[in-house]
């Protein structure tokens, strides 16, 4: 009963390691550096939009505070307001980059490894 058990988990270790390995597998059809760029470009989104949000509520709350009125504040108002919490859309883009970042150098480990097979095959 014990050596089921063992195999059973065994199984169940292999299944997990090779759905991990699968993750970080890299498709030879697939140009990782591209989808790196979206993704970089997605997470500097991210971070403009969280900037512009933080600055935009301190502009608030400090008018709100002194009851000082400028030109400016009508603006800053309506587009924190169609902004505020937008950039929570672009957070996913985060742990992506990392991914894809991961799956290129990968990507190009594959390809060097390729080129010097083929350069060894040549050489003999």
């Amino acid at each position: 009963l014990i050596i089921v058990a063992d195999k059973m988990s065994n199984d169940r270790k292999n299944i997990v390691v090779g759905a991990i390995q699968w993750l970080f597998q890299p498709n030879s059809n697939i140009n990782y550096s591209v989808i790196s760029l979206m993704y970089a470009f997605g997470s500097l989104l991210f971070i403009i939009l969280y900037i512009f949000d933080q600055w935009a509520s301190s502009q608030l709350a400090r008018e709100s505070s002194t009851k000082e009125q400028n030109a400016s504040s009508p603006l800053i108002k309506e587009l924190h307001s169609s902004l505020e919490g937008i950039h929570l859309v672009f957070s996913p883009f985060f742990p992506c980059l990392l991914w894809s970042l991961i799956l290129l150098r990968n990507s190009s480990r594959a390809h060097r490894d390729e080129a010097e097979e083929v350069a060894q095959k040549k050489n003999d």
